[in-house]
């Protein structure tokens, strides 16, 4: 949950800092000014959605189930944290 909150905070502080940036781009020759702005970060998306196309396919799931055998060896436990 917190490295969820940690990439929903920096995505909020993407687009803050290049409006703060916008005079500056603006004299580099890069008009980020009114469908521009827009049209900057929809090609960021799509961007990053071609970059994951290529970082999925080495992705490998891993399942973190335990045996039913070595479920049975463990105590339930109440609610409370105390073992029945």
């Amino acid at each position: 949950m917190a490295n969820w909150l940690l990439a929903v905070a920096l995505g909020n502080q993407l687009p803050s800092l290049i409006s703060f940036q916008i005079p500056k781009l603006k004299a580099m020759g890069l008009n980020l000014e009114g469908a521009n702005y827009f049209r900057f970060f929809t090609i960021a998306m799509l961007v990053t959605s071609v970059i994951y196309m290529f970082v999925s396919r080495f992705y490998r799931e891993r399942a973190y189930i335990q045996h039913y055998q070595d479920a049975a060896l463990v105590p339930p436990v109440l609610a409370s944290g105390a073992p029945t």
